[in-house]
C-alpha cells in the first residue's frame, strides 16, 4: 500500500536533468485522489503523498476533486437505506429522524386547578391521538 500512495522521487527526475519530468495522468493517482478526497483529506496533503502540486491535481482531477465526498457519501446513504428496509431498527430510526423528520416523543406536564381542567386536557390529548391515529392509516 505504501508504495501506491508514496511515489518514488527517482521516477519523477527528468533525465535531462532539468527538474521533474511532465506529469502524466494515470488510474493509480486518480484512485487515491478519489479515496483520499472522499475521506476529508485536504488536497495539499493529497498533492504531497501522491507527488504532484494542488493545481497539477486540479488540471487533471479536477472532477474527481469535486464529486469524490458527494459519491461517497452516496454510497453510505445507500447502504443505510438498504439496512433500514431490510430490518435494521437502528438504521431505520436513524432514517426516520434525518430524512423524514420525525421526533421522539416527549412527556408533557399539564398542572391543572381543578378537576374540569384535567378531564379537558385529557380529551384534547385523546383527539390529538385520534387525529395521528387517523393520518398514520390513510
Amino acid at each position: 500500500m505504501s508504495d501506491l500512495i508514496f511515489p518514488d522521487n527517482k521516477e519523477m527526475a527528468n533525465p535531462k536533468g532539468a527538474g521533474r519530468k511532465p506529469y502524466s495522468a494515470n488510474q493509480k493517482d486518480r484512485d487515491i485522489i478519489m479515496m483520499m478526497t472522499a475521506s476529508g483529506i485536504p488536497q495539499v496533503n493529497i498533492g504531497r503523498c501522491i507527488g504532484i502540486d494542488v493545481e497539477t491535481m486540479k488540471k487533471y482531477y479536477k472532477t474527481e476533486m469535486e464529486c469524490s465526498a458527494d459519491m461517497a457519501n452516496a454510497k453510505v446513504a445507500q447502504s443505510l437505506f438498504y439496512q433500514a428496509i431490510n430490518g435494521n431498527i437502528t438504521a431505520a430510526i436513524w432514517w426516520t429522524k434525518s430524512r423524514i423528520g420525525w421526533k421522539e416523543a416527549r412527556d408533557q406536564i399539564v398542572s391543572v386547578t381543578n378537576g374540569d381542567d384535567l378531564v379537558k386536557c385529557i380529551n384534547a390529548g385523546r383527539d390529538r391521538v385520534e387525529k395521528m391515529r387517523a393520518v398514520s392509516c390513510e
